[in-house]
């Protein structure tokens, strides 16, 4: 057909060739190519939702799946007229919170030179406790189940995880990890312990470097 459409999922070249139908015209075919060019999904990234302290300096880096390095960038905030942004038009900026604020969501929209009007955006999550930098123990979880199925510390104001570690009643170590997300499974060589009462041993250091007070207790596996 002379008119067709074409849905590349690539940059593909298309050769069109075209022949005489007419008695006693030149055989001879013509042909001319076009390429489509086939610009990927531009995906930004504003990173997972986070948690600060009252005061403490919270870094963003807003990252793509393509060269976003000409880009203009713009960080505005859902829930507040404040950003709280040293600078709401870079890939990077740090943003302070002073008490009474709760939390704040942002949405960081990046929009490409080079390609004019080829954008992208992301939202991200702060959650700013009015506490210091602390490193907080649930009481209880539950491996069999849905939620909940792993136990952790959450890092509050925390840059650096010591040690997160877990004894059963008799003093023998299970689990130990120095890595922040990181959890304990309620296994311990490939068996299920038992249901009850564990204790728990976990320590950082906060986001100036200072190390935190050793916090020790005890949590319940429940099956």
């Amino acid at each position: 057909s002379l008119n067709t459409l074409a849905h590349p999922d690539t940059t593909t070249k298309y050769v069109l060739t075209v022949y005489y139908t007419k008695k006693n015209t030149c055989p001879k075919p013509s042909t001319d190519t076009v390429t489509i060019t086939v610009i990927p999904t531009v995906i930004l990234s504003a990173g997972n939702d986070t948690t600060v302290v009252v005061n403490q300096p919270l870094a963003f880096m807003a990252k793509g799946n393509t060269d976003f390095s000409t880009a203009n960038y713009l960080w505005t905030a859902i829930n507040s007229n404040n950003t709280y942004l040293d600078n709401n038009a870079i890939f990077n900026p740090t943003g302070v919170y002073g008490l009474g604020v709760d939390s704040i969501t942002y949405i960081v929209r990046a929009t490409m030179k080079i390609r004019q009007g080829c954008t992208a955006q992301d939202t991200i999550k702060v959650v700013v406790f009015q506490t210091p930098p602390t490193l907080f123990m649930p009481t209880a979880f539950t491996p069999s189940g849905n939620i909940n199925t792993i136990i952790r510390p959450i890092p509050v104001g925390v840059l650096n995880l010591d040690f997160f570690r877990v004894y059963n009643r008799f003093g023998q170590l299970l689990y130990s990890t120095s890595q922040i997300g990181e959890g304990w499974d309620g296994n311990f060589n490939g068996v299920a312990q038992q249901a009850g009462g564990y204790v728990y041993m976990v320590q950082g250091r906060d986001y100036r470097g200072k190390r935190l007070p050793l916090n020790k207790g005890t949590f319940v596996l429940i099956r």
